[in-house]
């Protein structure tokens, strides 16, 4: 008798899903063999459904093909990057994100619009602007931010959701905490200025990159600059010459005469010279705790009630942010 995940498992491979990938999203004690009862098949449906962000109905008819579940979607993207190559990692995400939300107790309160109000309320309470207080304050406000680099498909840089009347943050790349920093700045600069509208959906960050025409996009970028520096600034050597060590000691001192994260410092120089290579060197003379982004993930475990969530929902979530551990 042919079991009905054998099935199941070849209608996600032709949306791009692997069976390793599907078998990580179920619970560690499953095994193929319970879905010969239906009730067992169902649940591993549901497991599915809710961490693919795929409409359950289209899983269960085994005749159909696996749909997404119906919102608005707003993909940002770049040369090398489009929709479709995207799209299964940002509903992962997606899926994800929404678990997220429902665990997190607190209220949510949507972020004003002047990136230098959200400045210097985190002035009060922190030396400059970075990861941990970017953190803090999304704490504050009500929204979840994770960490997500290992995904089924190709990689976004961030994304940005709106569920059931809140936000949620997803930030992808697999670079340091000075990365993470600007991505979730520009994310929260999207949420702030009404990017995602008022009913649900996802705004996919495909690459946040200072060369674009998109005025979504270059609004967010004024907005996260303006948030981490004070101002809409731009860094530059004056035409000097510039050894990473020699940068990284400027951005430190910088940094902490001006309440300015050196990682971000260091990367805002970058991306007015067009010299990554240089920064990541400086980068990586930067103390540890400067370009640790476990504090991401960490941060969300420790404020989110995972009572909330059901045992498979909570298995969902935290094998999700543990998987690049």
């Amino acid at each position: 008798m042919t079991n009905p995940m054998d099935s199941l498992y070849a209608r996600l491979g032709r949306k791009g899903v692997t069976k390793a990938f599907a078998r990580r999203l179920l619970p560690d004690w499953w095994d193929d063999s319970l879905a010969a009862t239906p009730s067992a098949l169902l649940q591993a449906q549901l497991i599915i459904s809710s961490g693919m962000n795929f409409e359950l109905r289209s899983l269960r008819d085994a005749s159909a093909q696996i749909e997404f579940k119906a919102a608005r979607r707003k993909f940002k993207f770049s040369k090398a990057v489009d929709e479709p190559s995207i799209q299964l990692s940002a509903e992962y995400a997606t899926g994800i994100a929404k678990l997220a939300v429902q665990a997190v107790p607190s209220a949510y309160i949507p972020p004003p619009p002047s990136a230098l109000d959200i400045r210097n309320a985190l002035l009060l309470n922190h030396k400059c602007i970075d990861l941990s207080a970017l953190l803090d304050y999304c704490n504050r406000i009500g929204v979840p931010v994770l960490h997500m680099p290992e995904l089924p498909g190709k990689k976004m840089d961030a994304v940005a959701i709106r569920h059931h009347g809140r936000s949620a943050i997803v930030l992808c790349t697999k670079k340091a905490a000075p990365y993470l920093l600007f991505h979730l700045a520009h994310e929260i600069g999207h949420i702030a200025l009404g990017h995602l509208g008022s009913d649900d959906g996802t705004l996919i960050d495909a690459a946040i990159t200072s060369n674009t025409a998109d005025a979504d996009e270059r609004a967010a970028d004024s907005f996260a600059v303006q948030l981490l520096n004070g101002s809409d600034i731009r860094y530059s050597s004056g035409g000097k010459y510039v050894t990473a060590a020699k940068l990284a000691n400027a951005a430190i001192t910088y940094g902490q005469k001006n309440k300015i994260d050196p990682g971000h410092i260091i990367l805002n120089f970058a991306h007015a010279a067009e010299i990554f290579a240089l920064a990541n060197a400086a980068l990586k003379l930067l103390p540890a705790t400067a370009t640790d982004t476990s504090v991401v993930n960490n941060n969300l475990l420790a404020h989110i009630d995972q009572d909330s969530l059901s045992d498979d929902q909570a298995s969902l979530l935290t094998k999700a942010l543990a998987a690049h551990a």
